[in-house]
C-alpha cells in the first residue's frame, strides 16, 4: 500500500511539472559555488577587485572570489590593472595579456624591443604593472611580500593608461601621488614578473667582454661576475697593451638593486698591490631618493680628493635642493648649490644653480632657468641665463618657445640666444615639425637665422620607421646659403634582423650634393642563436676611399646562467651608473 501511494505521487508530480506548476522551484539548479583565486605577483596585498556578484581588496596572500564564469576586474583606487575571466592564479603577465617569455631569445626580443621601439605591446603594459605595485610597496622590499593597500586612498581620484610606453608611464605614475618608492632600476621591475611566479629564463651572462683597436695595438679585456639576486657584483678590466695593472669595480646594491657602494682599485704598476681606490657610496631614504652621494679618491693609504652631494626632495620624489662640496687634504676647495621649485602637477618651474670655485661663500657663476607649461603639462617656454661673474649682471640668455598640434605633438620651436645680455637676440633658430603614425617624427625643418631676422642656413631631415617604429633612416639635407639650393646630405641607415635586433648602422656624406660619398662610418653587430651580442665592429672612412682609417672591435663571451632575468635585463639598461662596457653588450 505504501509502494501504490508513492508511486501515485510520484506520478502526481511530473503530471504537475509537465504542465508548468511550480517546477522552477522543483528542479531549479543549486546556486553555483563560490570559487577562490590568487593574484599570484608576489602575493600583492591591498588590490581592490570586483565582479559581477562580488567585489573586495585581496589580503596578504593575494586572495579574490570569484562565480564561475566571471570576469574579475582589479584596480588600485582609481587605476585599472585589467580584466580577466575568473581562475585560480592571476598574474600581472594575465591582466597585460602577456605571455611571459620563456627563453632567452624571447626575453631579448622584449627587452630590445622595450629599449628600442616606442610603441607599447603586452610585455611593456606588464613592466608598467610591475613598477606601478613596485612604487607602491609600503616598505619599497618585495622580498617579503607586497603591500599596495594605501594606494587605494591616495590614487582614489587617480587615472593612468598603463598601456603606453614604460618611460611615459613612470613620468605620470611619479605625478600622482606622494611617498612612492622611487629609483626602481628596470632590472628589477622586470625581475619581479618573474620571481614572483617562481619562473625562471635560463640565459647567458656576459663573463669577458673584450676591446682592440687597428692592429690590436690597443687592447682591453672586462671580466664579470654576479650576485645572488643577479645584478653585477665585480668587474676587473685588464689592458696588456697600457702596461698597466687591473682596474677592479665591486658594487653593492640594496634589496632593490640600487648601488650603495662603488669601489674601484687599481694596480697601476702591475704589483699586485692596489696604488689608486676610488670610493662611491649612495645613501637612500625610506623611498628610494638618493639623498646622499660621497667619493673619494686614496693614493695608497693617503687621502687625495672627497666630493659630497646631499639633496632634499619633496613628497613626491622631486629635488628641492643639492649642496656639492668638493675638497683636497687641505679641505674644501669648491662648492655648488641648486634650488628647485615646482608646481602641483610635478612641472619644474625654475632652478638656481651657484657655483663657488675658491669656495669663498660668493659664487662665480650662476644659473638660473624659468619655464612655462600648458595644462597638459606640456613645456611652453623656457629661460635660462648666466652670470659670469655673479655680479647680478646676466651675461647670456637662451629662450625656446614651444607649439603643439591637435594630436598633442610639438609642431613648433623657436629657440634664441642673446650671447651678451644685452637685450637684443644674435641668433635664432626655428624647427617645424611633422609626426605621423604614433606620433613619430617624420620631417623637421630647421631655419637658421645669424643675426636674428637674416636666414643662412635652412636644414630639412627626414625619417622612415619599420612596422615596430625603430628607425629605418634619416637624410638631412643642408641648405647652408638659404638660397633653395641644397649643398649637402647626411644620410644614416639602420637594419635589424628577423628579431628586431639592430645589425648594422652606416651614415654616410656628401659634402657637395653631387651624388659622391666624402665620408662615410658604419657599426656592424653580430648574435648568438639566443640573440646574445657576440661581436660589434666600428669603422670610420673619412675619405670614403674604402680603406677605414679609424676602426675598433669589441666581442663578448657569456656562461650559462640558470635564473638570469636580472642579468639579462642589465645588458640593455645601464645600472646605477655603472658604464656600460661593463655591464652591456
Amino acid at each position: 500500500m505504501r509502494i501504490a501511494t508513492g508511486l501515485l505521487t510520484a506520478a502526481f508530480c511530473v503530471l504537475l511539472a509537465s504542465c508548468g506548476g511550480g517546477g522552477d522551484q522543483t528542479n531549479s539548479p543549486p546556486p553555483p559555488s563560490e570559487s577562490t583565486g590568487v593574484l599570484q605577483a608576489g602575493k600583492i596585498q591591498g588590490v581592490t577587485w570586483r565582479t559581477a556578484t562580488r567585489s573586495g581588496v585581496t589580503d596578504a596572500a593575494g586572495t579574490f572570489r570569484y562565480l564561475p564564469g566571471e570576469t574579475v576586474t582589479f584596480s588600485i583606487g582609481g587605476i585599472t590593472l585589467g580584466s580577466t575571466a575568473g581562475a585560480a592564479q592571476v598574474s600581472l603577465f594575465t591582466l597585460a595579456g602577456a605571455t611571459p617569455p620563456a627563453n632567452e631569445l624571447a626575453l631579448r626580443r622584449e627587452t630590445s624591443h622595450l629599449q628600442t621601439s616606442p610603441v607599447p605591446n603586452p610585455f611593456v603594459r606588464a613592466v608598467n604593472l610591475s613598477l606601478l605595485v613596485l612604487a607602491l610597496d609600503v616598505d619599497d622590499d618585495p622580498s617579503n611580500g607586497v603591500d599596495v593597500t594605501a594606494g587605494n586612498t591616495a590614487l582614489a581620484g587617480a587615472t593612468l593608461e598603463i598601456g603606453i610606453t614604460a618611460g611615459g608611464f613612470a613620468n605620470r605614475l611619479y605625478r600622482l601621488a606622494p611617498g612612492l618608492n622611487q629609483n626602481i632600476p628596470r632590472t628589477r621591475s622586470i625581475g619581479f614578473l618573474f620571481s614572483s611566479l617562481g619562473l625562471r629564463v635560463s640565459t647567458g651572462a656576459v663573463v669577458r667582454q673584450g676591446f682592440s683597436s687597428p692592429g690590436a695595438s690597443y687592447t682591453m679585456d672586462i671580466v664579470s661576475t654576479y650576485d645572488a639576486a643577479g645584478e653585477l657584483a665585480t668587474a676587473t678590466t685588464v689592458a696588456p697593451s697600457l702596461s698597466t695593472g687591473p682596474a677592479v669595480i665591486t658594487l653593492t646594491h640594496d634589496s632593490m638593486g640600487r648601488i650603495l657602494r662603488q669601489r674601484i682599485d687599481y694596480d697601476v704598476d702591475d704589483d699586485g698591490v692596489t696604488d689608486i681606490t676610488h670610493l662611491t657610496e649612495n645613501i637612500y631614504d625610506a623611498h628610494g631618493n638618493q639623498t646622499s652621494n660621497i667619493e673619494s679618491d686614496s693614493f695608497g693609504a693617503t687621502l687625495s680628493s672627497t666630493s659630497s652631494l646631499t639633496s632634499t626632495f619633496d613628497t613626491f620624489g622631486r629635488r628641492l635642493t643639492y649642496n656639492f662640496t668638493f675638497g683636497g687634504p687641505g679641505g674644501q676647495v669648491s662648492a655648488e648649490r641648486g634650488v628647485f621649485h615646482w608646481d602641483a602637477r610635478g612641472n619644474l618651474l625654475d632652478q638656481r644653480i651657484d657655483v663657488d670655485f675658491d669656495n669663498d661663500g660668493a659664487p662665480e657663476v650662476i644659473y638660473a632657468s624659468t619655464h612655462t607649461f600648458d595644462g597638459a603639462n606640456r613645456l611652453l617656454t623656457n629661460r635660462s641665463t648666466r652670470d659670469d661673474g655673479g655680479d647680478g649682471v646676466v651675461d647670456d640668455i637662451e629662450m625656446g618657445s614651444y607649439t603643439y598640434g591637435a594630436s598633442g605633438s610639438p609642431e613648433m620651436l623657436v629657440a634664441t640666444s642673446d650671447s651678451n645680455g644685452d637685450g637684443n637676440i644674435d641668433e635664432r633658430t626655428t624647427s617645424h615639425f611633422t609626426s605621423g603614425e604614433h606620433g613619430l617624427l617624420s620631417l623637421q625643418v630647421d631655419d637658421h637665422e645669424a643675426p636674428a631676422g637674416t636666414l643662412d642656413e635652412r636644414i630639412e631631415t627626414r625619417y622612415t620607421y619599420d612596422a615596430d617604429a625603430r628607425t629605418l633612416s634619416t637624410v638631412s639635407s643642408a641648405d647652408t646659403g638659404a638660397n633653395g639650393s641644397v649643398d649637402s646630405v647626411r644620410t644614416n641607415t639602420w637594419e635589424y634582423d628577423a628579431n628586431g635586433f639592430l645589425t648594422t648602422r652606416a651614415s654616410t656624406t656628401d659634402a657637395q650634393n653631387d651624388g659622391v660619398v666624402d665620408s662615410r662610418s658604419r657599426e656592424v653587430r653580430t648574435y648568438d642563436a639566443n640573440g646574445a651580442n657576440l661581436t660589434l665592429l666600428t669603422e670610420d672612412d673619412v675619405d670614403a676611399d674604402g680603406i677605414p682609417e679609424q676602426s675598433a672591435a669589441s666581442s663578448w663571451v657569456y656562461a650559462p646562467l640558470d635564473n638570469g632575468v636580472v642579468t639579462l635585463v642589465g645588458q640593455y639598461f645601464q645600472a646605477g651608473g655603472v658604464m656600460d662596457v661593463a655591464t652591456s653588450p
